[in-house]
């Protein structure tokens, strides 16, 4: 168990990671084009749609490792008044409803992706093939739910001794 959580740790830092050069990259070239529009009355071509695709890039990236941390927006209120014992069962049955959910969308996914590789549509000012933006939509709902499968195993393991689980 222990060479998974690292495996899963480092794949989603990773992606993580490759969110932050996104972000980084949106903020640089949206300075860059106020200052070419200031200075040379130029904008850069295609800068929304750039910007837009990279936002999404970013966020795909990063929803591994915030789920992984526990770092999504959840509610909290109700089930921090449960016992113990009954906070790990609804955690449970809220992972397994999210995997539910990932791995339908996951599935469901694949028929338009393939749809696109057939098809020669491309996004607007940059001509990115649509199958690309699927794939990647599909690997990152994937390692979503890689994540929530480590963290259900977690909580069961959890659920079924008298310790405390390790951080998840």
């Amino acid at each position: 168990m222990a060479k998974v959580k690292k495996v899963i740790y480092k794949a989603s830092l990773y992606l993580e990671n490759i969110s932050l050069v996104f972000l980084s990259l949106t903020a640089l070239i949206t300075v860059v084009n106020v200052l070419s529009r200031a200075f040379f009355n130029h904008p850069i071509f295609g800068i929304t749609e750039g910007v837009q695709y990279a936002i999404f890039a970013a966020v795909c990236l990063g929803a591994a490792n915030c789920t992984l941390l526990n770092q999504h927006a959840k509610v909290g209120i109700i089930v921090e008044a449960l016992k113990p014992k009954a906070q790990k069962i609804t955690g449970v049955v809220t992972h397994i409803m999210s995997i539910g959910f990932f791995a339908v969308v996951t599935v469901r996914l694949w028929p338009g992706m393939v749809e696109t590789f057939h098809s020669t549509r491309t996004t607007e000012s940059y001509a990115i093939p649509y199958w690309y933006i699927n794939l990647f939509i599909i690997i990152c709902f994937i390692m979503v739910t890689i994540v929530l499968l480590y963290q259900l195993v977690v909580q069961i393991i959890a659920l079924t001794s008298k310790e405390e689980p390790e951080a998840s």
